[in-house]
């Protein structure tokens, strides 16, 4: 374990303690993920989304753990400790790779599913159940993003107006009112006028606006798995590397 051998040693312990670093990232991104607006799911009707971040929650910890693990197993020269390390690297390598490959299927896909999803929501929000899956997250949608409605055919430009779908919203043909989440003040009263008056409400389509967020996050889920994963693969090609240098 002289000169190259400690070279290897010491090495792996930098690396191990990047990869602890990177741990932290991986679960921190997937805490960050549930915690900032996870209620967009329900109108994405994808579950593959928060499965991402639930699996580098779980990645996260594993990882700062097996890190610790490759730490000492270095400083100790303990080669059973090393092979123990390099087995659970490796499986936790091939889930940050699959989960980041997951992110980028996801991002590439979200389009085309994203949309009728959102538009069937819509028509089934009810603003007497407030606290019902969809009707809380579309007003979380709009409040916290911004937005009000989706832009659809013919009413692009207007996608406040996409509201008119929705028989609870607007009972009669002629009614333009949107839910009390599409005012821009914490006043409600904007969202009984009808017509709405547009300057009291948001007019950005929450179409466009969510799914630029959660690709997004999609990118940074990926990007982190990935690159996190890529240390991995060093930190095994040492941890082999100073197990055949152990005596």
């Amino acid at each position: 374990m002289e000169g190259c051998g400690k070279f290897v040693k010491w090495t792996l312990f930098v690396i191990n303690f990047l990869i602890c670093a990177g741990g932290f990232l991986v679960f921190g991104v997937g805490i960050w993920t549930v915690a900032d607006k996870s209620y967009i799911e329900v109108l994405l009707r994808n579950e593959l989304y928060m499965t991402m971040a639930y699996v580098l929650i779980v990645a996260g910890v594993l990882v700062v753990l097996v890190s610790l693990v490759g730490c000492l197993g270095a400083v100790k020269e303990v080669r059973c400790m090393m092979v123990t390390y390099f087995i659970t690297l490796f499986l936790m390598f091939v889930v940050l790779v699959m989960g980041g490959v997951l992110g980028y299927v996801f991002k590439d896909q979200v389009e085309d599913n994203i949309r009728p999803e959102m538009r069937h929501t819509i028509e089934i929000y009810d603003p007497a159940m407030p606290d019902e899956a969809v009707t809380s997250a579309w007003d979380d949608t709009q409040r916290y993003l911004h937005c009000c409605g989706m832009g659809i055919s013919n009413m692009e430009d207007t996608p406040w107006k996409a509201w008119k779908m929705n028989p609870r919203i607007n009972p009669r043909s002629t009614d333009e009112m949107v839910p009390a989440s599409c005012c821009k003040s914490n006043l409600t009263e904007c969202s009984s006028e009808n017509p709405v008056a547009v300057s009291e409400i948001w007019t950005d389509d929450c179409f466009v606006v969510g799914l630029s967020f959660v690709q997004e996050h999609a990118v940074y889920l990926a990007g982190v798995a990935l690159s996190i994963s890529s240390l991995m693969l060093v930190g095994m090609v040492f941890s082999l590397a100073l197990f055949k240098l152990i005596e």
